[in-house]
């Protein structure tokens, strides 16, 4: 399977199952049986705030300039971290999203 992603996006999939593992994990040995479910549906929540930080920090980092060798021109270059050309503060969104929803369904029990 190919992973398109520059910077740190290529981490975005991988930290979204290790954070649902986490949380699944938890949710196994610190609640009581009667209470199990809500922890787990909210497992996204940590790698979307994660991922939302992260991308609102490349976005507000300046840009650095770079002379590119073969023409000799200026150029600006800016950290971007995306996963499929999707910067990964939209990852970090759609992350919550899917973790509020999740939790949603469980609560009222759909």
């Amino acid at each position: 399977m190919l992973i398109a992603g520059s910077g740190h996006g290529r981490w975005i999939l991988a930290s979204a199952f290790g954070s649902m593992a986490l949380m699944t994990a938890l949710d196994g040995l610190v609640l009581p049986p009667g209470a199990h479910g809500w922890l787990r549906a909210a497992g996204l929540a940590p790698a979307g705030l994660f991922w939302l930080a992260l991308g609102l920090q490349a976005r507000r980092r300046p840009a650095r300039t770079v002379v590119e060798l073969q023409t000799g021109r200026d150029r600006l270059v800016r950290p971007s971290h995306t996963l499929f050309w999707i910067p990964a503060e939209y990852w970090g969104a759609v992350f919550l999203g899917g973790a509020a929803l999740a939790t949603l369904v469980r609560a009222r029990g759909w």
